[in-house]
């Protein structure tokens, strides 16, 4: 009686001790030489020396009824999905498909051979946990490393978004350009102002809705958090542990704890004052406001205020504004701002040649030139720095 796995010549006679894996002709029987059917089995590959205490051991799946061991994509075990390579055992960890119809798959965090994500090129990409959990994790977020990361410090982890077939959102050429943006950079907000993070170009990335929020992911599956600049606006995405796209009015601290305001679109701005259609990707929901909004005037997202006097002037796109310490719009004509009795600004009578900008973006706004200021303009620099022609080519 033979036990463990065992060879069929045609299925029916010359039963033997396997030498290697034989496609519909490798079975396994347990210790009582019965064929193991519909059930889980932990043990070295088929044809491996008894002295060979070296050898790995993998999980098989033997299929009900057949006793052949799964391969390929199963979807129902148990409830569960698992992914076998063509020999049976079973893959663990980040696997990815090596062929467009799922039937074959590898894994990419095999110990001493990592692969990086963007070696499964367009192919679906899993997550199954562990060598002793194997399922593929479905309808869910999972926070691990990325398949190629040998350090695994906890810092170094990331979150990931995978549907309910198990597979993981990637922005990838399968994305319409209305979902996706051809390039991004992080950037944090330090002392105030908004500085790019060195070494944090991302050429590809792409929204996907998650339980009724928006998300931004790369096109190695890696969720957006914090702040990033896209198509010349700035987004931000929560806390690393939260990735939600923000809208509306938010109060966001420095590094050094120090509370900022700032105004993110609340949906597109897909016209101007003229109903033009407006191809800016700037005026997406989600893009920090360059301009009025509510009276209040921000930049790249961030409240501009005046910092050195009452009332200071601030050039944004092309047009004056006068602002004070709280960020409020000023707007009158024929009229002087001062402080403690001194004047700051002039501003002349209204006429066509003065008229300021009646577009809700730059309400308020005067053009350049228009006003007569004694003191030093807000230096933008001091809120935004590195503009978006520095960005990384496709």
């Amino acid at each position: 009686m033979l036990t463990g796995w065992v060879t069929t010549g045609d299925g029916t006679s010359s039963v033997n001790e396997a030498s290697s894996y034989e496609k519909d002709h490798t079975f396994y029987c347990d210790e009582t030489g019965a064929r193991v059917e519909g059930a889980w089995v932990k043990d070295v590959e088929p044809g491996t020396d008894d002295d060979d205490a070296d050898a790995d051991e993998y999980w098989y799946y033997l299929k009900k009824a057949t006793g052949k061991p799964a391969t390929g994509k199963q979807s129902n075990i148990n409830g569960q999905i698992y992914l076998f390579n063509g020999e049976g055992q079973m893959q663990h960890g980040w696997v990815a498909a090596t062929d467009t119809n799922g039937v074959k798959f590898v894994q990419l965090n095999k110990e001493d051979e990592e692969q990086a994500m963007s070696t499964a090129g367009a192919n679906a990409v899993y997550y199954c946990g562990d060598e002793d959990d194997g399922h593929a994790k479905k309808n869910k977020w999972v926070k691990t490393w990325l398949p190629d990361n040998t350090n695994e410090e906890e810092d170094d982890k990331e979150w990931f978004w995978f549907d309910k077939e198990g597979k993981l959102f990637r922005a990838n050429k399968e994305i319409t350009s209305a979902e996706s943006a051809s390039n991004a950079w992080k950037y944090k907000l330090d002392e105030g102002t908004l500085v790019r993070d060195a070494d944090s170009a991302v050429k590809k990335i792409a929204k996907k809705k998650v339980n009724s929020k928006d998300y931004w992911f790369t096109s190695d599956g890696v969720m957006l958090s914090k702040f990033y600049l896209i198509d010349d606006a700035m987004y931000y995405f929560g806390g690393s542990d939260d990735g939600s796209m923000k809208t509306g009015s938010q109060s966001i601290k420095d590094n050094t704890g120090d509370t900022y305001k700032f105004y993110f679109y609340t949906k597109d701005q897909s016209t101007d004052k003229y109903r033009t259609p407006i191809k800016n990707k700037a005026l997406k929901k989600g893009a920090g406001v360059t301009g009025n909004q509510s009276n209040k005037l921000y930049y790249y997202g961030l409240l501009l205020t005046a910092d050195d006097y009452k009332y200071q002037v601030a050039t944004v796109k092309g047009h004056e504004f006068i602002i004070n310490s709280n960020g409020s719009i000023q707007h009158s004509y024929d009229t002087t701002y001062k402080e403690d009795g001194d004047v700051l600004i002039t501003v002349p009578a209204k006429s066509d040649a003065t008229a300021y900008e009646e577009a809700n973006q730059y309400k308020y706004g005067f053009p350049v030139n228009t006003v007569d200021s004694v003191v030093a303009d807000v230096v933008l620099d001091n809120f935004f720095k590195v503009p978006y022609t520095n960005y990384v080519n496709d």
